[in-house]
C-alpha cells in the first residue's frame, strides 16, 4: 500500500516487509509498505509518482523501516537501492525493528519540514486494529498486475495503547543507522 499524509503514516504487521518514508519540504509524509522482493519495484515507482504529484515540495529524509536483515534475507533491496529506485539523494535512515515473531506495528510522525520524523513502535500482536473508513491509498494487485485505489481500515495505534509510555520511541543516536545518498 501507497499513500500520503500531513502528519503520520502507520505500518502494521512488519515482519519481512520494510516501511520506505520520504518526508517532503511541506512537511507531509509519502510512504509505502514495500512486502517483497516480487512487487517492491512497483510500490517504489507508486511511492515515486506520489512524490512528483506533491508539486512545489521537494524530498528531504528518506526512512527505510522494518527487520532490515529478515528483509533483505528474503531479496529486499538495500537503502541506497530503495533510494535509486526513488531518484532520491540527501539523508536516509534506516531503523531496524526487533526480531518480533509477529512482526511489529511502526508509525513515523512528520515534525515538520526540516525536522527529523518520530519513530514509535509495538510488537504488532500488542496493538489493536480498528474498523472504519480509512484513507483512500493505492495497493498493488498481483493479480491485475497494476495498482489499484482502495479503502484501508483505520488502525488505532495510539488507541490501542492506554498507557502512551507503553509505546517504544526510538533513539536516533542510539537505534537509527544515517546514509547520505549521492
Amino acid at each position: 500500500m501507497v499513500g500520503a499524509d500531513a502528519n503520520v503514516i502507520i505500518y502494521p504487521r512488519l515482519l519481512l516487509c520494510m516501511g520506505v518514508t520520504v518526508l517532503m519540504s511541506d512537511g507531509w509524509l509519502v510512504g509505502g509498505h514495500v512486502s517483497d522482493h516480487t512487487t517492491e519495484l512497483h510500490v517504489l515507482g507508486e511511492i515515486a509518482n506520489q512524490i512528483a504529484a506533491r508539486p512545489g515540495a521537494h524530498t528531504e529524509h528518506l526512512y527505510c523501516t522494518g527487520n532490515y536483515a529478515r528483509h533483505r534475507a528474503h531479496g529486499g533491496l538495500k537503502v541506497s537501492q530503495k533510494a535509486a529506485a526513488l531518484g532520491y539523494h540527501g539523508p536516509a535512515f534506516r531503523f531496524d525493528t526487533p526480531d518480533y515473531t509477529h512482526g511489529t506495528a511502526l508509525q513515523i510522525t512528520s515534525n515538520g519540514a526540516g525536522h527529523k520524523c518520530s519513530i514509535e513502535y509495538k510488537r504488532d500482536n500488542k496493538v489493536a486494529y480498528q474498523q472504519g473508513a480509512g484513507p483512500m491509498v493505492a495497493q498493488w494487485s498481483s493479480f491485475q498486475q497494476q495498482f489499484r485505489n482502495v479503502a484501508t481500515p483505520k488502525t488505532g495505534f495510539a488507541a490501542a495503547v492506554p498507557n502512551p509510555h507503553q509505546v517504544n520511541l526510538s533513539r536516533f543516536a542510539l537505534e537509527v543507522k544515517r546514509y547520505q545518498i549521492p
